[in-house]
């Protein structure tokens, strides 16, 4: 089993504090605590609830806290798993906390969006939120003693079928399929679909198929809508949906101080490109692909969202270009501080600064990411 960050959950658990755990299915948010209780002899004293339970949305749906005491009884945990169906559930753990601040409640969460709007409205100051997302070549490196080596020889592999834990755990092929297939149908047809009460079905699945098709591109709304048939409303909706169960990834333009940029489009990545090359039925080795380039900016941009979370660097994401076909793939900044990187295609070409983006950050210092190169995305 691959060690993820946050091994050791006892650090991160405070009095009058709730620990979330946040990040897509099947990324092992899950075994992460179990495996902490287990090593802990905690695993038989803690309470487990998860969404599909009726009786822990019967409790939490009464908000007394008569009743969250008599579920809690007898047991030194609460562990709320895929907790992000429980109705009025945030108002519930206030009343815990509130009363017991010292027992400790863990919640997993698989939907972004959702979590900040209903932890804002009831836990402010009450919680500690970690991100948890397919393995990194960070933690690969750092955590689990992969060599620089070991993993650029994986990587043309993870541009296929990405990183969950449980695919880079299996060796087999055949098995891998059957794991991905299954993945996908549950993740993006199942969740998705019942959970957010999404109507048009089919729309939704041919609008990621167009963005599957446009990753490394800019899109434009008009073009989708146009497309899928769907009013502009509803385009921008099942866009945010999208972004909020970690489906796809939002990198929008970058509105410096630059004049003649383009400021009306963003860019698209996936979280996971099994789904992506899945839902557009290109799943052929890379020999024989014509977006390989594509998808090594999906690995680049998603490798350093991933290394920014899990380092606790608070940086906004952005790309950049103007009418005159200059670009920068990805800039970071952070406290007035911008860093411009360049993905390239060769190991020798050298990368140059747009003459645009000179005269507006002469002081930013350009970082070249080549294709047999890891450290600018994990440094």
């Amino acid at each position: 089993m691959y060690q993820r960050v946050y091994q050791d959950l006892g650090k991160t658990l405070q009095p009058w504090r709730v620990l979330v755990i946040y990040g897509p299915r099947r990324v092992w948010k899950t075994t992460l605590v179990q495996s902490r209780l287990e090593r802990n002899n905690l695993a038989s004293s803690r309470r487990k609830g998860t969404w599909d339970d009726l009786s822990v949305h019967q409790v939490f749906h009464k908000q007394t806290l008569r009743d969250l005491e008599w579920y809690i009884q007898g047991y030194s945990w609460l562990f709320l798993d895929e907790a992000q169906s429980i109705p009025k559930l945030w108002v519930g753990l206030k009343l815990l906390i509130d009363k017991y601040p010292n027992f400790p409640i863990i919640v997993t969460w698989s939907s972004s969006f959702d979590l900040s709007q209903q932890i804002s409205e009831s836990l402010t100051w009450r919680k500690t939120i970690l991100q948890l997302y397919p393995l990194s070549v960070y933690e690969l490196h750092t955590l689990n003693d992969l060599s620089r080596y070991d993993i650029q020889e994986q990587r043309w592999e993870y541009l296929i079928t990405w990183m969950y834990p449980q695919i880079v755990s299996t060796q087999e092929s055949q098995k891998k399929k059957e794991y991905l297939s299954e993945l996908t149908n549950s993740y993006l047809f199942k969740d998705i679909l019942q959970i957010d009460h999404i109507r048009w079905s089919e729309r939704l699945i041919k609008l990621v198929q167009l963005l599957a098709l446009q990753i490394g591109q800019e899109v434009s709304f008009q073009e989708l809508w146009n497309q899928v048939w769907l009013n502009l409303k509803t385009v921008e909706k099942y866009i945010d949906i999208l972004q909020k169960w970690f489906v796809i990834y939002k990198l929008p333009w970058f509105h410096g101080n630059l004049r003649n940029s383009i400021r009306k489009k963003s860019k698209y990545y996936f979280w996971d490109v099994w789904v992506r090359n899945s839902l557009i039925k290109q799943l052929q080795p890379l020999d024989l692909r014509q977006d390989i380039w594509h998808l090594r900016e999906n690995f680049v941009i998603m490798e350093r969202v991933k290394f920014l979370a899990y380092s606790w660097n608070l940086v906004n994401q952005y790309f950049w270009r103007n009418y005159q076909w200059q670009e920068i793939d990805l800039i970071e900044e952070a406290d007035g501080h911008i860093v411009p990187y360049e993905i390239k295609r060769s190991e020798t070409k050298k990368g140059k600064i747009p003459s645009q983006w000179k005269k507006g950050y002469p002081e930013s210092i350009l970082t070249i990411v080549r294709p047999s190169s890891i450290q600018e995305i994990i440094s």
